[in-house]
């Protein structure tokens, strides 16, 4: 059940009816309240009778009794200085960000965002609007160890060796790119290789300045590598119709007459009828 909204005056009447001992669960039914609701008005009004006050009010915390000496130690800061004197990182005027920010880090307090724009307001400073990130970046924040090292010999050392790699990945960048430029290299495509490709063998010498276009007839074989025979491949020929049924005839003599039959029958397919879902009888076992 979602309950109504409320007008204040509805809230302090619902307060008085329970402390006069009606039922709860008829206050919440004539104002279309729920019986959690009705429980947190009473706590509310509670607090707000011990303290004094009306509940009605919000109860603000008073800044100039709270903490008199920072306030007046922060307006002297922000009426004679701008944010980067004044040492706040991240802001380049004065506003509700930079005011609070200031109050953090400089004093330790917390001020809210109206709180500190109501002290704007007062001391009649200029709040212009500023670009305000979500989220301001984390300063890093080292040991002095780690200082130490940076500062040592060892640390420098370091630091030299870096730039001198640093420099010669430049330069060899620069020569690079200049020698795409003029055409000396060629730019890569593709993947490289896994296996490097094999080398050529160089041309034999000749006397005459025209090119080698033909292998010379007779070449020496090389014996030094080991000679692996090369089996050649023979040339297959169709046999005649004498030797096709001379084979039958002798796997017919093999296999005892009908057995060659019996597989030729087995393997070759009925013919089909046409119009007809004609299927071949099923054979007969032998025993």
């Amino acid at each position: 059940m979602n309950h109504q909204k409320t007008t204040p005056a509805q809230r302090e009447e619902i307060y008085r009816r329970v402390l006069a001992g009606e039922s709860r669960a008829e206050i919440g039914a004539e104002f279309g309240v729920t019986k959690q609701f009705i429980s947190l008005v009473v706590i509310k009004h509670r607090k707000a009778a011990a303290k004094g006050v009306s509940a009605a009010e919000r109860s603000r915390r008073d800044l100039k009794s709270l903490i008199p000496e920072k306030l007046e130690a922060l307006r002297g800061l922000v009426t004679t200085r701008q944010p980067a004197e004044a040492g706040v990182k991240y802001f380049r005027k004065w506003h509700a960000h930079s005011v609070r920010q200031i109050m953090k880090e400089q004093f330790q307090f917390n001020l809210l965002i109206s709180e500190a724009g109501q002290l704007i307001i007062e001391w009649g400073l200029p709040h212009e609007q500023e670009y305000i990130p979500r989220r301001l970046p984390k300063e890093e924040v080292y040991d002095q160890d780690f200082y130490d090292y940076v500062n040592s010999d060892i640390g420098r050392q370091v630091r030299e060796r870096s730039n001198i790699a640093e420099e010669r990945e430049m330069r060899e960048h620069a020569e690079y790119v200049q020698a795409l430029q003029q055409g000396l290299i060629k730019r890569g495509r593709g993947r490289p290789r896994r296996i490097s490709a094999p080398e050529l063998p160089a041309p034999p010498p000749s006397d005459s300045a025209a090119p080698v276009t033909e292998a010379p007839a007779t070449a020496s074989p090389d014996t030094s590598a080991p000679q692996v025979p090369v089996r050649q491949k023979e040339a297959w020929e169709m046999p005649s119709l004498e030797e096709m049924e001379r084979r039958l005839e002798e796997a017919a003599r093999q296999m005892k007459g009908g057995k060659v039959q019996d597989v030729l029958d087995y393997y070759t397919p009925a013919p089909k009828k046409r119009g007809s879902n004609f299927t071949p009888k099923k054979k007969k076992r032998r025993k």
